[in-house]
């Protein structure tokens, strides 16, 4: 199974990326990344390589107006996305590595 690489692109269209709150956790439930609210300054890129398998991005805006978007790829491979809009408080994205 080995392992691949993981990039998660956040774009923040709202001017509020403090507001972002992030836990990417494998398939045992265990955190394997994870950002607080106020730790965001503007657009981030996670680069990682994991070991292949079920993963899980939860995300939460503290104020609950959405507007960041995510992009989850893996090798130029689009494995998940959510807009800026599609949400207010929270979202998840559930991929396979």
């Amino acid at each position: 199974t080995g392992t691949k690489s993981l990039k998660i692109s956040i774009v923040n269209t709202d001017g509020y990326p403090d507001e972002i709150i992030l836990d990417l956790i494998n398939s045992a439930g265990v955190s394997i990344f994870s950002i607080a609210a106020g730790e965001l300054t503007g657009d981030y890129e996670f680069k990682e390589c994991l070991p292949a398998g079920e993963y899980t991005l939860n995300i939460e805006d503290s104020f609950g107006d959405g507007g960041t978007a995510y992009e989850i790829s893996s090798d130029g491979v689009i494995l998940g996305t959510i807009a800026g809009d599609s949400y207010l408080t929270d979202a998840t994205i559930t991929f396979t590595l």
